[in-house]
């Protein structure tokens, strides 16, 4: 008999919000390269941030668990910092915007708006779209596998990473150097809270993990996480 699954959101419009599944939440994940077998490590426990670490593989036992508790069948993903890319711009760009500042209306610097007013060019930049979203889809009477959530939303980030490092630029007032990187926090698994490491120390990276065991912890209160 072929199992059924329904979407993230129409959970969440029956009142039912899924949350990342306890295997999801074992994966310390980074934007570091391409291959996500460079990126990522696997916890023996996700509710000790000191335990046995394994490195993520293709063929890890890992990847045929479904990546949210209760199992999906879609859901539709961003990231909370293109999210905010675009009215961000706008408040950063809007004081000094004045056409009257700029006498020669020719000037690729001299700001431009819409028909509402609203400024879509400033100091040579176009304003930036509004955050893209993934949908995520698993194959029919499937779930969506921590193997499909993996390998399409890394794929995503890696894509964007000119566009995130500008956002990032924007957002925090610190654009993000190429020698920096981000970190995917999966207890934000639909609305991804990227974290910039441009400022990180070893006990930065010791605190994220431990709020992520934190997380694990909280969410799942009585469970033993089984061993691979």
């Amino acid at each position: 008999m072929t199992n059924s699954y329904q979407s993230l959101e129409y959970l969440a419009a029956k009142g039912t919000h899924a949350i990342p599944s306890l295997d999801l939440l074992r994966l310390h994940w980074s934007l570091t390269s391409d291959n996500p077998n460079d990126c990522i490590i696997i916890l023996e426990d996700a509710k000790n941030s000191q335990s046995r670490q394994d490195p993520y593989s293709a063929d890890h036992t890992i990847n045929q668990q479904p990546a949210t508790h209760p199992p999906v069948s879609s859901m539709s993903i961003s990231v909370d910092l293109l999210d905010q890319y675009q009215p961000d711009w706008i408040d950063a760009h809007e004081p000094h915007a004045d056409p009257d500042d700029f006498p020669n209306q020719d000037d690729h610097l001299c700001p431009i708006f819409d028909d509402e007013n609203t400024i879509t060019r400033c100091c040579g930049q176009d304003r930036p779209k509004p955050g893209p979203r993934l949908e995520l889809l698993a194959p029919k009477g499937h779930f969506v596998s921590i193997r499909q959530y993996i390998n399409t939303v890394h794929t995503w980030l890696r894509s964007m990473d000119d566009l995130l490092r500008a956002a990032e630029g924007v957002v925090s007032c610190w654009p993000l150097e190429l020698e920096y990187h981000f970190i995917v926090p999966v207890a934000s698994f639909s609305c991804l809270m990227l974290e910039s490491t441009q400022t990180w120390t070893s006990e930065d990276y010791s605190r994220e993990w431990e709020q992520a065991a934190e997380m694990a912890r909280k969410l799942y209160p009585d469970v033993i996480h089984p061993r691979d």
